[in-house]
């Protein structure tokens, strides 16, 4: 492969596996809310524009479709202070552990299908996903909306460091 197609595959994969391996991320979050509640959860994908619901029993997904609009994806629940510390534990952990399979995955069918590269790329996207979510720190300013809040890793550890003070589990 010569460096301009080299160039291009990657250009596509970041424009491909980023925004997948993200809505990923935040649909472990989500699923970790169906398995530990029985509360609602809202799967948000896109920032603005034309919107496509769906719903699937307690799950509801809006798609929102806007071309020039800048991609986002987050979760949302009906009521985040009636979870117990456990609940939020497990929802936190939910978006690194969603990466750290994708990796997995995506180095399994980069080991069986001849090694190609493609796959190869999504391994590295997603364990630094992985990684960048699960060390404790603050997503830097310029993401967006998450920009200056604590990543997973942070919420986890101020979750262990707070009072088992049920209501005290805000992840901001």
């Amino acid at each position: 492969m010569d460096a301009l197609s080299e160039i291009i595959s990657a250009l596509l994969w970041l424009l491909i596996g980023v925004p997948v391996g993200l809505a990923l991320h935040e649909f472990g979050h989500a699923i970790m809310i169906l398995l530990l509640t029985k509360q609602k959860v809202t799967f948000q994908f896109g920032a603005q524009g034309t919107k496509k619901e769906i719903h699937l029993g307690r799950l509801a997904i809006l798609l929102h479709f806007e071309p020039s609009a800048p991609f986002g994806c987050r979760y949302h629940l009906e009521n985040y202070a009636a979870l117990s510390r456990q609940q939020v534990f497990w929802i936190t952990v939910g978006g690194p552990i969603a990466s750290l399979l994708l990796a997995i995955l995506c180095g399994v069918l980069w080991l069986t299908t001849n090694r190609i590269d493609p796959w190869r790329g999504l391994v590295v996207l997603n364990f630094v996903a992985f990684l960048y979510s699960s060390i404790p720190g603050h997503y830097a300013k310029w993401q967006g909306v998450q920009g200056g809040f604590p990543n997973d890793g942070l919420q986890v550890a101020q979750l262990f460091q707070r009072k088992k003070d049920k209501n005290d589990v805000s992840p901001r």
